[in-house]
């Protein structure tokens, strides 16, 4: 009888009837529990079914009995490698390499341990063997083509993904990939003759031409996204999936009036579709129209009580009405479904740091990089969480993790205090103008190192620094890159310096300002309004308006509502120096109309830096939200007034009154409630003291 019940598993399994495979192999166990193929069997099965602490504990089983054989220790690793747990794996696929070089099957898997620790060379060559070994291998040339990628050797990969695709026309990996390195080239009409080859209605096909066509959409080429979808839709027109992501392409195109339409479709063609709901729940929370968005929400929570993706969008719903403690229960319920989804703990990271919780922020978003480990905005949240902790020992290691390509310039690695004595060194700029000012104070500790330095500034602060003495050749936004020995961003400095303690953080940069265009300034345009002279920012970063609704985080936004200011600075006996950023008429105006105080508009010094800076040495004090203007008072030795938006931008830190960064500045902080009225007050107080 049990090897009756064997065979039957053992021919279940042959056939791909897994379910029944591990119903007939468990029955063979329970009358002869230490049967050593029906355990093997088991073993394998759970493999297949992704229950890999399972296959552990069978092949466990297994090894009390006999030696593990080298197919057994293989699926043993390969187990491990599916659990992250990559020493223990490569350990054992090396033990089995040492006795049968020879080994594929283990030859790929020491390559995919090496590829997913981001150990590119080593995972390089173990594909590269496994292919003199067997050159038609597919998914070693996919892989390998993958490292090329990582490595910004396009070409190789092009090459290792045609191979594939010669092989195999339908790898649809290959596929999409090739169609990646076209993209990268912006060569769309190399992808639309790709897309030639699967015409013909398939199901084949449908997936190639789908997965190109959510290239396009997660790259963000929305043209050609809603081009390619509405094709297939000549052929496919009951697929449900491509009218759900024309409406996302028409969402993220903020054309939602056809987003919306298409969301609908969806629902009609499958009124049971829980993600359509969702999707249109979620452009109705993007909206503000939260009854609407509540109204599909609920009807997918209803229909589908148990989905973790429902529970998801009710959080972020929450999260948009600036309820976080109710977002923050919806995403713990949704966590208890799916324990193991990455987005949900970055999720709750993200909810806990609006929260003014940064300890629990850092938790979760360690836990989504656990489950994850190439969640690039976990890794980049983690670094600003701890930057803002003051955290220098692990922060910039989490932030700056990340492609080293920028704007089509391939990066050089860094590490941690990195030697570059004497080396030629090429920066360019990676972020705003505001970031830009920031970064370039570590370049007086770079030159430390003897190093000759190539800049490349954007073309507004050009000016600014064309007299540093640090930089050997400054180049514009336009001139071609140098001949370096290493090429990095302004903003990799911190971990090349190992910037690791509060102690070794350097002054902002100082910069030369124009004597006579001061004077000028002085003479023409102040000496019209009596001092003392404030300036006043109210409002700076990515208006929502501009940002992606659909994006899990969005940038920061910081702004105080002129109406909270303009009782405070009506106390003080000042002249008020509109230098807002894109100025609006009525605020210009009800600054004018509200105050007793001279209000003097000079907004337009914005577009012309070495404007700005000189007037900034004839400011008495200058009260605003971190921007630009703030980079330049600390570079001519100026104070400031800065109010810090909840969450606290990551240089003004998540409590106190000063930053390390600007340890001359004086924070005044909106509150985890997101109320500016203890701030005010502070400012209140501190200004009537000086000018009042």
């Amino acid at each position: 009888m049990k090897q009756t019940l064997f065979h039957t598993a053992l021919t279940n399994f042959q056939q791909g009837n897994l379910l029944d495979a591990q119903r007939f192999t468990e029955e063979s166990l329970r009358q002869t529990p230490n049967h050593a193929d029906s355990l093997k069997l088991l073993a394998v099965l759970m493999f297949h079914l992704g229950k890999y602490t399972k296959t552990l504990d069978f092949l466990n089983k297994l090894g009390q009995q006999i030696p593990l054989d080298e197919e057994t220790l293989n699926l043993k690793a390969s187990a491990l490698l599916e659990l992250q747990r990559y020493p223990l794996a490569e350990e054992i696929f090396l033990s089995i390499y040492k006795n049968n070089s020879q080994h594929s099957s283990v030859l790929f898997n020491l390559g995919l341990v090496y590829l997913r620790q981001s150990k590119l060379q080593q995972a390089a060559d173990m594909f590269a063997e496994v292919l003199n070994n067997n050159p038609q291998h597919e998914q070693a040339l996919c892989h390998l083509g993958q490292v090329f990628l990582s490595q910004n050797q396009t070409h190789q990969a092009m090459e290792c993904f045609h191979r594939a695709l010669n092989i195999n026309p339908y790898n649809s990996i290959a596929c999409n990939n090739l169609a990646y390195c076209h993209l990268l080239k912006q060569n769309f009409s190399e992808i639309d003759q790709l897309l030639t080859n699967y015409q013909q209605p398939s199901r084949q096909n449908f997936n190639i031409q789908l997965e190109i066509a959510n290239l396009y959409l997660n790259k963000g080429y929305l043209e050609q996204a809603i081009k390619t979808y509405k094709h297939l839709l000549i052929n496919y027109q009951n697929e449900i999936i491509l009218y759900r992501n024309l409406g996302l392409a028409f969402e993220l195109s903020h054309e939602t009036e056809l987003a919306i339409d298409y969301y609908q479709q969806a629902i009609s063609l499958a009124p049971e579709s829980i993600a359509a709901k969702c999707s249109l729940g979620n452009l109705y929370s993007n909206m503000g129209l939260f009854d609407e968005a509540e109204k599909y929400l609920s009807q997918a929570l209803q229909q589908a009580p148990d989905q973790a993706a429902v529970y998801i969008n009710f959080g972020r719903l929450y999260n948009h009405q600036r309820q976080y403690l109710k977002s923050r229960e919806y995403y713990l319920k949704a966590l208890s479904l799916e324990p193991n989804n990455a987005a949900i703990h970055y999720n709750l990271g993200n909810n806990y740091r609006k929260t003014g919780d940064y300890q629990h922020a850092c938790t979760y978003l360690t836990q989504c990089l656990q489950l994850d480990p190439n969640f690039a905005n976990a890794e980049h949240n983690l670094g600003l969480n701890e930057l803002a902790m003051g955290k220098f020992d692990t922060a910039w290691r989490h932030y700056f993790k990340r492609m080293r390509f920028l704007n089509g310039e391939t990066l050089s690695p860094i590490t941690p205090g990195m030697n570059l004595q004497g080396k030629k060194i090429y920066l360019r700029r990676s972020q705003g103008i505001g970031d830009e000012l920031f970064f370039l104070r570590f370049l007086p500790l770079l030159k430390e190192q003897h190093v000759h330095i190539s800049y490349r500034a954007s073309n507004k602060i050009f000016p600014l620094i064309q007299d540093l003495p640090e930089i050997d050749v400054l180049l514009h936004e336009q001139d071609a890159i140098p001949e370096a020995d290493f090429y990095f961003s302004i903003d990799d400095l911190p971990l090349i310096l190992d910037i690791d303690k509060r102690e070794k953080i350097p002054a902002p940069l100082a910069l030369e300002f124009n004597q006579q265009l001061t004077q000028q300034i002085q003479q023409q345009t102040l000496s019209h309004y009596p001092p003392p002279y404030i300036g006043l920012t109210w409002k700076a970063g990515t208006p929502l308006e501009q940002q992606d609704t659909r994006s899990l985080t969005r940038s920061l936004v910081k702004e105080i509502d002129l109406s909270e200011l303009i009782p405070i600075l009506a106390k003080t006996k000042a002249s008020i120096v509109v230098l807002q950023r894109n100025c609006e008429e009525q605020d210009l105006k009800l600054l004018q109309q509200s105050l007793p105080n001279p209000v003097l508009d000079l907004s337009s010094y914005n577009e012309n830096l070495p404007h700005m800076l000189a007037l900034m040495t004839l400011l008495d004090d200058y009260v605003g939200v971190s921007n630009t203007n703030m980079h330049l008072c600390a570079a001519v030795a100026k104070t400031a007034r800065v109010l810090v938006p909840h969450p606290a931008e990551w240089r003004w830190m998540i409590s106190g009154n000063n930053s390390p960064w600007f340890p001359e500045f004086c924070i005044y902080r909106q509150d985890c409630n997101f109320q500016w009225q203890t701030a005010c007050n502070n400012l209140e107080s501190d200004l009537i003291k000086n000018y009042g």
